[in-house]
């Protein structure tokens, strides 16, 4: 979907997000790394529990891309909400900036499909996360990407956007 608006955009956008500031930390503080416990920890039923380093690491992200934001560029973020205070934290940092807040779903089944093709994903995530991510966020514009291709989620992104 993302790639999808910078596609159909008469705008340029940056393509940041979660992905990529946790594949910038060593894997020592990731999943099932022996420091796991100060970054981000995957336990045995899939939940993630963010330690202090995995906390400045999201901390860090969500000030990097509002200090893009305020440069003057477009900026499309993917977050997963595994702490409720990290959307709290987004609040905070965009204080002063236009933003949409766009809550992306799929059913269980299509998510652990997803998953499984991936192929760098710890089986369970989803199916953990499914309930949980999205409990009490309000969302400017919802989507679900089982019935929608990336075209028309990025067409539905756009129109709010204007």
């Amino acid at each position: 979907m993302a790639r999808a608006v910078q596609e159909l955009s008469e705008e340029p956008w940056l393509r940041l997000g979660i992905d990529t500031f946790w594949n910038a930390i060593d894997e020592r503080w990731m999943e099932h790394g022996p420091r796991s416990e100060e970054g981000l920890r995957w336990l045995p039923d899939a939940t993630i529990v963010p330690g202090p380093v995995g906390e400045r690491l999201a901390a860090g992200m969500r000030a990097a891309i509002g200090a893009c934001a305020r440069q003057g560029n477009n900026v499309l973020v993917d977050d997963v909400f595994i702490d409720p205070a990290w959307l709290e934290g987004w609040r905070s940092e965009l204080t002063d900036l236009s933003w949409l807040l766009v809550g992306v779903f799929a059913p269980l089944e299509v998510l652990e499909q997803r998953e499984r093709a991936r192929g760098n994903r710890i089986m369970g995530e989803a199916r953990r996360q499914v309930d949980s991510i999205h409990a009490g966020i309000s969302y400017d514009l919802t989507l679900d990407t089982a019935t929608h291709s990336p075209e028309q989620c990025a067409r539905a992104v756009i129109a709010a956007l204007e």
